[in-house]
């Protein structure tokens, strides 16, 4: 949101009253950037065809949202939880068993990879949040384990 302010000057006579310079200047001071996520979109369409698109990508999504900022102590991180599960579910119009299917699918896709119980990290080929040397570190760590995606190969 940004706000808009100005100034006014005025300079009067002393004897006569008269106004003798009117300035009035405005600038608009813009916030700082909303929260963002990076999405690369070339490097998703290799992991998800058309076909799977729905449920799989509405998943990433919503876990994109709600994923950490990185940076060189931590990485993009996702707690899934029970109650977010319940809530990511039921705005997917969807069951939390359901949700967990999808879940596997996208971990064997190495679209979604599990850091701990109920917390996970998402490919930051595909999504990343955080300052561009953090990103990319994260994701030269991701290959370096060895999940090689299929984007990586054809480059």
């Amino acid at each position: 949101m940004s706000k808009i302010y100005s100034t006014e000057r005025m300079v009067f006579d002393k004897e006569t009253g008269e106004l003798l310079e009117h300035t009035e200047d405005r600038y608009k001071v813009v916030s700082i950037e909303p929260n963002y996520i990076k999405v690369y979109i070339d490097a998703m369409s290799y992991f998800i065809t058309a076909e799977e698109q729905g449920m799989e990508t509405s998943l990433l999504f919503e876990m994109a949202k709600r994923m950490t900022y990185a940076n060189d102590a931590a990485p993009n991180q996702v707690a899934m939880v029970g109650s977010i599960k319940k809530g990511i579910a039921k705005q997917l119009n969807t069951t939390v068993g359901s949700l967990d299917v999808v879940l596997t699918r996208l971990i064997k896709k190495d679209l979604v990879r599990r850091i701990d119980r109920g917390v996970y990290e998402l490919n930051p080929i595909i999504f990343a949040k955080g300052d561009w040397s953090s990103i990319r570190k994260i994701q030269m760590e991701w290959s370096e384990e060895g999940i090689k995606t299929k984007f990586e190969m054809e480059q």
